[in-house]
């Protein structure tokens, strides 16, 4: 080997030793950043990816029996609360309210005629009083006649008969009196309890027949909708329900072991796996549910066995989502996420005692008394 090519050799070994020292400090200053970033901040956030989108799901229900005569929405149909979604027919329903507005009308006549017998028992104890008063007099007219030999004993028995069937009529009309007074005495006719049984039950019919119009209790999607047209439903059965899509949330399924930094009023970062990573939701976290997701499964787990092997569970912490983000992108039922918790900060005293909703509470469906109950009482007046 010739001096040149010696040269040439140590050259090129010597560029070798260069490259991999280089190659090794490189190395070693990811290594060192990797280890400073996680640091600094892999230890003030939490993150999974077991997160799924979650919501209210309103069950639409009938609360009368009947077959259904119109259907006004169907599945992805957008409906504001008070919207019509199914009618049921109200042929029962209108002979239900008949028959009651019949009852009522025969309850309150039966109900005047006891007042009115109330004010003719007063007139029959006075009348029968006044020959009370009669027989006693013409009694005692008679007693002194038969002292004087004037008139028969038997005349003067007959008088004395006289007077207890007068004292027994007496009796007998305010016994009468007595037997009215049980039945009004108290009350008046407009607040009789069998009139106003028989008010609840014409009430119970004008409502049953607004209940033959579902309505909507909340604004959102309608899912799910089972009821068909001429269908004979029974109370309760469900017929479809609705999805509020502003009352949307997540819920972040957390290994057991990454719970002890993260606490109600943290700041998260959501992303949705059908928006990709360009749109990051701003949410915050609600609370930690009450116990794992197996502890409430249908199965819960049995440990208190022999064979036993220890598994990290998982608790869901429900994430709120800013509403206007929510508005800008909405979301549906079980689309997968990903979330990023910020746990530098954690005051669990103030974030959950005093934490607000997390979502505005669902409309309660309010069903008014109906209007025309009174005009219908004053039809129905005697």
């Amino acid at each position: 080997m010739t001096d040149i090519e010696k040269a040439d050799k140590s050259t090129a070994q010597s560029a070798r030793g260069k490259n991999l020292m280089l190659a090794s400090g490189v190395t070693l200053l990811t290594a060192i950043g990797a280890t400073g970033y996680y640091m600094m901040n892999g230890q003030n956030s939490q993150s999974t990816d077991n997160a799924y989108v979650n919501g209210h799901v309103v069950d639409i229900s009938p609360r009368i029996t009947g077959s259904i005569a119109k259907i006004y929405v169907d599945n992805t149909d957008r409906v504001q609360a008070g919207h019509a979604l199914v009618d049921i027919d109200q042929s029962d329903v209108n002979i239900e309210l008949a028959a009651a507005q019949a009852d009522l009308a025969r309850i309150r006549r039966n109900v005047t005629a006891l007042f009115t017998q109330q004010k003719q028992s007063d007139s029959k104890i006075h009348a029968e009083k006044v020959l009370l008063t009669k027989a006693q007099a013409d009694f005692n007219a008679r007693r002194g006649l038969a002292d004087q030999d004037l008139i028969t004993k038997e005349e003067l028995r007959h008088a004395a008969d006289a007077v207890k069937v007068a004292q027994a009529n007496v009796d007998q009309a305010i016994a009468a009196q007595q037997q009215v007074l049980a039945h009004i005495q108290g009350t008046d006719i407009d607040h009789h309890p069998e009139v106003l049984l028989a008010k609840e039950r014409v009430e119970k019919a004008l409502l049953n027949m607004q209940r033959s119009n579902i309505i909507a209790p909340v604004s959102g999607m309608v899912a799910q909708r089972t009821v068909q047209l001429g269908e004979q439903v029974a109370i309760g059965q469900k017929l479809l329900s609705i999805i509020p899509l502003d009352q949307m949330w997540i819920d972040a399924n957390f290994k057991e072991t990454q719970l002890s930094g993260i606490c109600a009023g943290q700041a998260a970062e959501v992303t949705i796996d059908s928006y990709g990573r360009k749109i990051k939701y701003r949410g915050k976290v609600q609370d930690i549910m009450v116990g794992s997701g197996s502890a409430f499964s249908v199965l819960p787990a049995q440990n208190a066995t022999g064979n036993w092997i220890k598994v990290v569970q998982r608790v869901p912490v429900r994430i709120q989502l800013d509403p206007k983000q929510l508005a800008q992108y909405p979301l549906r039922i079980g689309l997968s996420a990903e979330v990023k918790v910020d746990t530098t900060r954690c005051n669990p005293s103030t974030t959950i005692k005093n934490k607000t909703p997390s979502t505005p509470p669902l409309q309660s469906l309010q069903i008014a008394k109906p209007t025309s109950f009174n005009m219908m009482l004053t039809h129905w007046d005697i």
